[in-house]
């Protein structure tokens, strides 16, 4: 059986101002390591086909070498902190690796689900362990087309198809468009800090193992990658999930999810005063945990 679907994601990032130094050699800046124009060099080099975003101080950087993913951003320009975590040695490597390569970023998508019955990342009747796990190229290292671009919005797609462990071949259609908001759009919308659950919708349920109740999972996932069997790691790295509702999607149907990311950057005494207002947390009792 051949089921088709569409899924569309956006990432919305807010970003402030703040300014640190660099140095210059020969009227070219050379950036502290930590900074996003030390990063925005390196993954320009190495990552392949990126795109940059800009309002003012704030920029992110992503990649439709890797699925449109966003590498990077700041919120005071050039100099200023760099958001994501950058796997520097991985992206250098012209080999990439068979099975995953976690090559970092701030912000990616991933189809579930990993584990199951219904799993894609596993073949029918292969053990659920990390051997044969398999991460599907479509979501590791295949490329997809920049369909528009612009100074603060790309969109970028590709259609494919993918075989879960029981033998059914999906063909998809994935459309994924990033968008840098500025502080109007941000300041003339409520914000919501934890996902609304769909009271009736149904999660995917990724454990490795056949599952009693595979459309049983998690909304948000929050984890980071310990050593592996061999004493490896593929990171280090941590991550926060947040998963759509699953639903069967009939030829040519649509669904899309919408992702937010916001940086907030000042003085301590002005965040901690915001945390309280927006989500009553003293980040003192933060500090502690």
């Amino acid at each position: 059986m051949i089921r088709c679907f569409v899924l569309c994601f956006f990432v919305f990032i807010l970003t402030s101002s703040n300014n640190t130094n660099n140095k210059e050699t020969n009227n070219e800046p050379v950036y502290e390591k930590g900074s996003y124009g030390y990063d925005a060099v390196f993954l320009k080099k190495h990552a392949g086909n990126t795109l940059e975003l800009e309002n003012g101080d704030a920029k992110i950087l992503l990649s439709a070498a890797y699925q449109g993913r966003v590498f990077t951003s700041t919120a005071a320009g050039d100099t200023g902190t760099s958001f994501g975590w950058i796997n520097y040695k991985l992206l250098e490597d012209s080999v990439k690796k068979t099975q995953f390569n976690p090559v970092g970023g701030e912000e990616r998508f991933w189809l579930g689900r990993e584990g199951g019955q219904y799993s894609i990342y596993f073949k029918k009747n292969d053990p659920f362990d990390f051997a044969h796990w398999q991460v599907p190229a479509l979501i590791d290292t295949v490329a997809y087309k920049v369909d528009q671009s612009d100074k603060t919005s790309a969109t970028i797609s590709i259609a494919s198809s993918i075989t879960d462990y029981t033998g059914t071949t999906f063909d998809i259609a994935i459309t994924r468009s990033i968008h840098l908001l500025d502080k109007n759009a941000i300041s003339e919308k409520p914000t919501i800090l934890i996902p609304e659950i769909h009271k009736d919708g149904m999660y995917v349920n990724s454990k490795w193992e056949l599952q009693k109740q595979p459309f049983s999972g998690d909304v948000i996932k929050s984890y980071n990658d310990g050593a592996l069997q061999d004493g490896s790691q593929m990171g280090p790295f941590y991550e926060i999930e947040s998963s759509s509702p699953a639903k069967e999607l009939k030829p040519g149907e649509i669904q899309e999810y919408h992702q937010t990311t916001i940086h907030l950057q000042g003085a301590y005494s002005s965040l901690k005063t915001l945390v309280q207002q927006l989500i009553h947390v003293d980040l003192e009792d933060v500090k502690k945990w």
